[in-house]
């Protein structure tokens, strides 16, 4: 892993495998701190890749959100079949029933992929949001349903431990993924200095 850096005095590139502590050696220039600060997080970018689960996670969460979309799209045109409860109704009926939930789980769906998709240090964030929103929405469909609040509660409690806990540990313990959220971070903070 390298980064090349070019002197802003004279111009010439050097390419280095750690930061350098010194400044051109043409020249003799010191390096500006915002240049170095870019090398810096160039050279922890380079060493911590995007991890495969993410590269998945970024398909699935834009093609799940695509697919609620799309399905949101025929329910409005009437086109397809729609069932609640095992009842047929019709899609603008299905649209005026559980739409908002479709499309809130869709815009939450495709938020992720594109924050992973751009690799914004966020994205981490975000799934956490969207199975805490997605637990909530059960919630609400138990309670709607008329399931007891006393039934509905602890297993959307057990539900969302048995969820954000292992997805939280992933995001945050992880050490690759630690690392590649970091250097995002870096990137972001580098580029935002200047």
């Amino acid at each position: 892993m390298a980064v090349t850096l070019d002197c802003p005095t004279c111009g010439k590139p050097r390419t280095y495998l750690a930061v350098p502590e010194s400044g051109c050696p043409h020249c003799e220039a010191p390096y500006p701190p915002e240049l170095l600060r870019h090398g810096e997080a160039h050279l922890a970018r380079q060493a911590a890749p995007r991890p495969v689960p993410l590269t998945f996670g970024m398909y699935a969460s834009t093609a799940l959100g695509v697919l609620f979309l799309l399905g949101m799209v025929c329910a409005g045109l009437d086109v397809g079949t729609f069932a609640i409860d095992n009842e047929l109704v019709s899609g603008p009926e299905f649209l005026r029933r559980a739409g908002f939930p479709f499309v809130l789980i869709g815009i939450l769906s495709l938020s992720i992929g594109y924050a992973m998709w751009r690799e914004r240090w966020w994205s981490r964030q975000l799934v956490l949001v969207f199975w805490v929103v997605a637990n909530g929405l059960g919630v609400i469909f138990a309670l709607q349903a008329g399931i007891p609040i006393g039934s509905v509660v602890p297993r959307a409690a057990m539900g969302l431990a048995v969820i954000l806990g292992p997805t939280a540990a992933y995001f945050f313990l992880k050490d690759n993924v630690v690392a590649y959220y970091n250097a995002l971070r870096m990137e972001r903070d580098a580029s935002h200095r200047n």
